[in-house]
């Protein structure tokens, strides 16, 4: 049998596998599986916002805006199959799905929140557990935060695992474990607990092994300097730059900000094996300041890099360094707080939506929505990309597979996608309002320190 009819069989004649994402988020993780050569056929969340976001930046999935619970294996792999018929026609069906990933709610298990044994969400872990285990997938990988593995999540932990082993899955290293963002690439101090397992019928794969390559903040961010100048993001979620400002912007770009824009090979285009996305590369989006009262901007200002500055507590960047691990506040149903941003380590004021994207590791033509509190909030949510890559790489690995470039060129998307209110946005997805988080009534009308 040929290495083209033996890919047939396994998956598309390109021999990319097919996964399935749950608590898909705005994509973070979607971005870097589909980078190592994965086709995520579904992606499911059950936030609006979210789910328009992520439509936009993958308009080849099926992005499902629905809580999990209330879909069966069988709604999830009919979904999954209709969008393999769309982008693969003449292809048979190859019946089994290669990964479903995703990372569950982890507010309950956040060492900075209350640490709830109780909270609600933390039965998202045991849902996210019977999914993969009704559909059955060649490997899982579940993340989450490091506070996961704390003794007073023991038995949360305990009870998901053992949903995986009585399903006969093994994990990969025996054991949930922790890798550092950092460790591979990301200008980001981020630590995140992974759950990598496989069916009996299939290879165990390798925990990721970091990377020589370091990231610091001044990599990430210098060539957006000249963004500074520009008076209009004060009030704006993006600008358009002259053609000698983009020359100026990509001449001071770094390694790791053309890896970004480019993709670390030009005959692949922008972010590894995913497929290209036209964007116009003079317009920066997602690039609005937050305007800080001058009283503010002198505390900024005395505050030495590395250190906190002491009313807002906030940390200020340090340019030889790594950032500190990006918050995504709370949703409506928690207080609806804002995330704590880093403070600029060259200017008097917190960092922008798309330098957060930087230090995750997003690429520039990645959009978000165009407020800045679902902004941060969709980037603190999700796994840095890059990181999410190298966890998805060892997958392929596994799987024997040589996958190649995706080649699809597919339109863009409605930019409304990117400006719905929540309400807007559960309508486009036929979602009763009735059923959205209620607004907590526990966040207090006064304005932050910061500010």
């Amino acid at each position: 049998m040929s290495d083209r009819d033996s890919q047939h069989l396994s998956g598309s004649l390109s021999g990319r596998p097919v996964a399935i994402e749950l608590f898909s988020g705005a994509g973070g993780m979607s971005l870097g599986f589909e980078a190592a050569g994965f086709d995520t056929l579904v992606a499911i969340d059950n936030n609006p916002i979210h789910v328009a976001t992520h439509e936009w930046n993958f308009p080849l999935t099926r992005s499902l805006c629905a809580d999990i619970e209330t879909l069966s294996a069988e709604d999830i792999l009919t979904a999954a199959k209709n969008n393999w018929s769309q982008q693969y026609p003449d292809e048979p069906w190859p019946g089994d799905i290669d990964c479903i990933f995703g990372g569950p709610s982890c507010q309950g298990f956040s060492e900075i929140g209350r640490r709830n044994p109780q909270d609600e969400r933390n039965n998202l872990l045991s849902t996210f557990a019977r999914r993969v285990t009704a559909i059955m997938p060649k490997y899982f990988v579940m993340e989450n935060v490091p506070g996961l593995l704390a003794p007073v999540n023991d038995s949360i932990r305990a009870e998901t695992l053992k949903i995986f082993a009585d399903a006969g899955y093994s994990l990969s290293a025996g054991r949930p474990f922790i890798l550092s963002a950092g460790d591979f690439g990301v200008p980001q101090a981020r630590r995140r607990v992974f759950v990598i397992g496989n069916r009996k019928d299939v290879p165990p794969a390798n925990v990721p092994v970091s990377t020589s390559t370091r990231v610091t903040v001044a990599e990430a961010l210098e060539d957006l300097r000249c963004l500074e100048r520009y008076k209009v993001l004060r009030t704006k979620d993006s600008v358009q730059l002259t053609p000698a400002a983009v020359a100026k912007m990509e001449a001071t770009a770094s390694a790791y900000v053309h890896s970004l824009r480019d993709g670390l090979d030009p005959r692949h285009g922008s972010y590894g094996l995913g497929y290209n996305r036209s964007w116009d590369r003079t317009i920066v989006t997602s690039a609005g300041r937050t305007a800080h009262r001058e009283e503010v901007r002198k505390r900024f200002r005395g505050t030495q890099q590395g250190a906190e500055e002491r009313i807002s507590r906030l940390q200020r960047l340090r340019a030889d360094g790594l950032a500190p691990t990006l918050r995504a506040g709370t949703g409506r149903d928690h207080g609806s707080f804002t995330s704590a941003r880093p403070i600029h380590h060259r200017y008097p004021r917190v960092i922008t939506v798309r330098e957060a994207a930087r230090l995750h590791s997003f690429p520039d033509w990645f959009r978000f929505h165009v407020t800045k509190w679902h902004g941060f909030q969709q980037i603190g949510n999700s796994v840095p990309p890059l990181l999410a890559e190298s966890v998805a790489r060892e997958i392929i690995s596994a799987l024997g597979r040589s996958p190649l470039k995706n080649e699809a060129k597919p339109e863009s998307c409605d930019e409304k996608l990117l400006t719905f209110a929540l309400v807007e946005a559960a309508a486009h997805y036929g979602i009763d309002p009735a059923t959205l988080p209620k607004e907590s009534r526990a966040r207090k009308a006064k304005a932050s320190p910061s500010d």
